[in-house]
């Protein structure tokens, strides 16, 4: 699905709606991830990109894990993210992640291996 040439670009392409609901939202009572990739924004046909927004609720970790097809920016703008512990259980994590790829995936490292 490449738009160069005699393909026809019009408003479907473009908008990517995902992450407006998520300004001033509340944060889950679960780890969510909301992305952004090829298969709901077609205008990263083509450009090797994802992207990521992570909600960490209290409590919880990142855990372990590879993007085997992909790098990672893992840019945290609230909270603390780690994948030992939260130093503040009080206070909720969010993040985005920018990935070098259109295909990421994630493969989790087994706990047991810590």
């Amino acid at each position: 699905m490449n738009y160069s040439g005699n393909d026809v670009v019009d408003r479907n392409l473009l908008p990517f709606i995902g992450f407006c609901n998520l300004v001033n939202s509340d944060y889950t009572q679960t780890f969510t991830v909301t992305k952004a990739s090829l298969t709901n924004f077609p205008a990263l046909d083509g450009q090797s990109v994802s992207y990521a927004f992570l909600q960490f609720p209290t409590r919880v970790i990142n855990s372990p894990h590879t993007h085997p097809h992909s790098t990672e920016l893992l840019l945290v703008f609230k909270g603390l993210v780690d994948y030992q512990s939260k130093d503040e259980p009080k206070q909720p994590s969010a993040a985005i992640s920018f990935f070098g790829s259109g295909n990421a995936s994630t493969v989790s490292v087994p706990l047991n291996v810590y």
